[in-house]
C-alpha cells in the first residue's frame, strides 16, 4: 500500500531524476540499415527507406526510423559520484548496448579520494555550460 503514497512516489521520482543516467541506444533500424548496406553496397539507403516506408513518405515520416527507446538507468556506483569541473573519472557504456556502465580513471587516484565525474561538457563554450 505504501507504493501508492505520494511521499514514496515523490522520493522515488527524485531518486531517478537526481541519480539517473540517460540512456538512448541506437535505433534498431539504423543498425539494420548499416549492416545491410555494408553487406550489399549495391542497395542504396534511399532505396531501402523507400521499400520500407513507401515512395510517398516524406522526410518527417521517415524520421520515425531514427528513433529508439529512451530512458533512465540508475547505476549504484555512478549515483554516488559528484560533479567536478576537474573530474578524475569518466563514465561510458559498453559498445554492445547492454547498458553496462564503465568507469575509467582520467588520472592516478590516491586511495580514499572521492570519484568525481563532470555533469557537463567541459569542452563546450562557457555560455553553453
Amino acid at each position: 500500500q505504501f507504493l501508492f503514497e505520494p511521499q514514496f512516489f515523490s522520493r522515488m521520482l527524485g531518486m531517478v531524476l537526481l541519480n539517473g543516467q540517460e540512456r538512448m541506444p541506437p535505433s534498431p533500424f539504423l543498425e539494420y540499415r548499416n549492416h545491410l548496406t555494408d553487406w550489399h553496397p549495391e542497395i542504396s539507403q534511399e532505396a531501402l527507406i523507400d521499400t520500407i516506408m513507401g515512395k510517398s513518405a516524406d522526410e518527417s515520416e521517415q524520421d520515425i526510423l531514427n528513433y529508439s527507446s529512451k530512458g533512465q538507468g540508475i547505476y549504484t556506483v555512478a549515483a554516488c559520484m559528484n560533479h567536478s569541473c576537474d573530474p578524475n573519472v569518466y563514465v561510458t557504456y559498453t559498445a554492445h548496448n547492454d547498458e553496462e556502465l564503465v568507469v575509467t580513471a582520467l588520472k592516478d587516484i590516491p586511495a580514499g579520494t572521492e570519484l568525481c565525474i563532470s555533469y557537463i561538457d567541459e569542452d563546450a563554450d562557457v555560455e553553453y555550460q
